[in-house]
Parts: C-alpha cells; structure tokens; sequence
C-alpha cells in the first residue's frame, strides 16, 4: 500500500493492473522496461522542477503551468476545474485563484466560467508560464516518453 494519495485531477478512464503483471512484463520484456524507467526519470524531473517552481514562481506563472500541462496530458481545451481544486493544487486560497483567473481573464488568455477553465490563447499562456514548463517539457521529450 502506497503512504501516498492519488487524486484525479481530470475525469476519464483509468486502468489499475497488479502489479506482478507489471514486474513480469517489465523482467520479459527490455524496451518495456527502458521506458518505465525513462518515465519515472522524467517524473523525477517534473517532481523537483515543481517543488523549485513552487517555492520562487508566481501564482500566475504556476497557474498557467499547470494548466498547459494539463491541456497536454488531456489534450482538451476545456478543463473542469473549481477554484478550490486548483486552490488545492497550487498551495493557495482560493481567493487567490479567484484573482489570478480573473487575472489571465481579463488578458484573454483563458476563460474561467463556474468550473469551466478555458484556454483562449495558449502561446500567450506559454509566455506567462515560468521555465519550468519548458523545462520539464524538453525533459519529457528528450527522454522519448511523450
């Protein structure tokens, strides 16, 4: 049992597997295994980069991170986010999110309608996300894993 909580940040399907089928796979079968491992190398990556984004980056800058990551992973324009969740998500009030939304709003870069995130203009969202998506990006992409 994982000490860890998961949590669905968006609806959709999902796949749990034993995990000796896993650990068998990956044993029989090398290209399996040089990817598993290639993306918990990245995850790695995206884990420290995020603890480093958090700590020095604006709550505008994370905010625009997270979701073009989430668009990535998604690959949907419309997210269904509360403010609470993305409060949650971003170790803030969700106050905070309420002006930060209304914020990238107000620029045209998203619009935000009662748990509705939408992305308006993602180059200009990619401007105002810090280096840390780029960052995490290329890592992703040099590593062959998305």
């Amino acid at each position: 049992m994982s000490p860890h909580q998961v949590i669905a940040q968006i609806p959709g399907a999902a796949v749990r597997v034993d995990p000796r089928v896993i650990l068998s796979l990956v044993r029989d079968d090398h290209e399996l295994r040089s990817l598993l491992l290639r993306y918990v190398q990245a995850v790695m990556i995206q884990i420290s980069q995020t603890a480093l984004c958090n700590r020095v980056h604006s709550v505008e800058e994370r905010l625009a991170r997270w979701a073009l990551v989430n668009q990535d992973r998604t690959d949907q324009q419309q997210l269904p986010l509360t403010h609470e969740f993305l409060a949650r998500m971003l170790g803030v009030n969700r106050s905070t999110v309420s002006l930060t939304a209304a914020t990238l709003q107000k620029a045209g870069v998203v619009r935000y309608t009662r748990g509705r995130f939408t992305i308006l203009n993602r180059n200009q969202l990619e401007k105002i996300a810090c280096d840390c998506y780029r960052i995490v990006q290329e890592q992703y992409k040099r590593l062959g894993v998305f």
